[in-house]
């Protein structure tokens, strides 16, 4: 090969090596950057549950660790182990928290499921414009209550783990 050639080569490999880099670097950052971002929404719909749970029932809940769906409802919601707070005594539910469609917009609904049901228990803080009497919002929670017994969260409901 030629010196010419050599130098060609040498000054190529470089190039794609830094493009590599880059690129490695790059994807690290993006990856890095989308768990913290999972994490701290978790932790603000962590938040948003205690809140509504805490206005309703002051004193009584601890909410717990994040439980993972086996469903596509993760993207749209989550769920949380409940403990009694003080004492962090596991409870046999979990809190749901999701956003609801209405006629007015997304509403950020709190439900807590145990014994094969879920019950509403409130609207997360920033939702006060909203009809509450809406047909249309009451329907959906209906609609929300029936469905949420049935999405499949992955661990053993992960109840006990963890408390706020």
């Amino acid at each position: 090969m030629k010196d010419k050639q050599k130098k060609e080569l040498l000054a190529l490999s470089k190039l794609c090596g830094a493009l590599f880099a880059f690129f490695f670097v790059s994807g690290a950052v993006l990856v890095f950057c989308c768990a913290a971002a999972n994490a701290l929404w978790r932790a603000g719909l962590k938040e948003q549950t205690f809140l509504v749970l805490e206005k309703k029932y002051p004193g009584e809940y601890a909410v717990g660790d994040f439980i993972p769906f086996g469903s596509a409802f993760s993207v749209r919601g989550a769920a949380y182990a409940l403990n009694k707070a003080g004492g962090g005594v596991p409870l046999d539910s979990y809190a749901v928290i999701t956003r609801v469609i209405t006629a007015y917009g997304p509403v950020v609904c709190v439900f807590v499921c145990g014994s094969g049901k879920a019950v509403f228990e409130g609207f997360a803080p920033g939702s006060e414009a909203v009809n509450f009497d809406s047909p249309l919002l009451l329907s959906q929670i209906s609609y929300w209550e029936k469905r949420i017994p049935s999405l499949k969260l992955l661990p053993e409901r992960g109840a006990g783990r963890g408390s706020t």
